[in-house]
C-alpha cells in the first residue's frame, strides 16, 4: 500500500512536470498572440525595453460584504536583455474597483528568473529522463516479443 503511494505520486510529479515544461511556452506565445499594451507601455515607460516573454497571467474579481466590488489583473514578463542582466521578472497589476477612483497601474519587480529557469530545466531534465525511460521499455518488450514470435 505504501509503496503503491509512492508510485502514484512519483507519476503525479511526472505528469506536473510535463504540464509546467509545456506551459511555460505556451504562455509566452499566448503572451505574444494576445499583448496587452497598457502593460507594455508601462514597461516602456519604466525604461524596460526588449523582448517580452509572458511567463504568468492572473486575474481576480472580489465582492465585499459591504457591496463594494474590486477587480485586479497582472501579467509577468522576462524582458530579455534586460532581465538576464537584473535578473528580474516585470509583473505589471491593473487594479480598480468602487472603492478606487480610476485605475491604479504598478509595475512590481522580483528576483525570481534563476528559480523560474531552474524550476523549468529540472522540469524538462524529469520529462527527457521519463521519455527515455519508456523507449527502453518499449523496445526491450518489443524486442521480447519479436524474439518469442521468431522461436
Amino acid at each position: 500500500m505504501f509503496l503503491q503511494f509512492w508510485r502514484i505520486m512519483w507519476w503525479f510529479l511526472r505528469g506536473c512536470a510535463l504540464l509546467w515544461f509545456l506551459f511555460l511556452p505556451a504562455l509566452s506565445i499566448f503572451g505574444w498572440l494576445s499583448p496587452w499594451p497598457e502593460a507594455e507601455q508601462k514597461l516602456g515607460a519604466e525604461g524596460v525595453s526588449g523582448f517580452k516573454f509572458t511567463v504568468g497571467v492572473a486575474s481576480d474579481s472580489y465582492w465585499h460584504q459591504n457591496g463594494t466590488w474590486s477587480e485586479e489583473r497582472q501579467r509577468s514578463y522576462v524582458v530579455l536583455p534586460v532581465s538576464a542582466r537584473t535578473m528580474e521578472i516585470f509583473t505589471y497589476v491593473e487594479s480598480k474597483g468602487s472603492h478606487m477612483a480610476g485605475v491604479d497601474r504598478e509595475l512590481v519587480r522580483s528576483r525570481m528568473v534563476i528559480q523560474l529557469l531552474v524550476s523549468w530545466v529540472l522540469a524538462g531534465w524529469l520529462v527527457a529522463s521519463t521519455v527515455i525511460s519508456w523507449r527502453k521499455n518499449v523496445r526491450a518488450k518489443l524486442q521480447t516479443t519479436v524474439t518469442a514470435t521468431s522461436s
